[in-house]
């Protein structure tokens, strides 16, 4: 009996607050329905975020490193993803006169995935992984395998 009259609360707020009799379970029809309430305006608990927009386009890292970083950073913003690849690591690495910086990095190597390189995009699992943000981490890596990248085999049993 507790449990008809409690669904059938639940369904008249869920319903636009009207009641409705419901008689389940062998429930009371000759009981009188409570008096209609007003309505009641259902807000979500949570914002839903915003999905994230565009990343700027990339630009000349200038005031820093030899010609070999600039010529691999030329070849890079001219859609070469091997050579957004390679900047990245420099970046990476800090060789070729420009500081180690894992922002930059980072950048380079999301620019790299825009355009298909699959190392860049298993590169991307891989430090998200290790920063435990996983839900970036699976995303770049379906992005790599989809870009025909083949990962090397795990040793960790439970990853699979």
């Amino acid at each position: 009996m507790k449990r008809t009259a409690l669904f059938a609360m639940l369904m008249g707020l869920l319903g636009g607050c009207s009641w409705t009799q419901v008689a389940l379970l062998g429930g009371d029809s000759g009981r009188e329905p409570p008096p209609s309430a007003a309505p009641v305006a259902l807000q979500p608990s949570i914002e839903i975020a915003e999905p994230p927009g565009t990343p700027a386009p990339m630009q000349a890292e200038a005031g820093m490193g030899d010609t070999a970083f600039h010529a691999e950073q030329v070849k890079a913003l001219e859609g070469d993803g091997h050579a957004a690849y390679r900047v990245a690591l420099m970046f990476k690495e800090g060789s070729h006169g420009v500081p180690r910086d894992e922002g930059r990095m980072v950048r380079w190597l999301r620019h790299a995935s825009e355009l298909d390189n699959g190392v860049a995009s298993y590169q991307l699992y891989l430090h998200y992984l290790h920063r435990g943000l996983d839900r970036d981490a699976v995303r770049y890596e379906n992005r790599a395998l989809r870009q025909g990248f083949i990962p090397p085999p795990r040793l960790d049993a439970r990853r699979g």
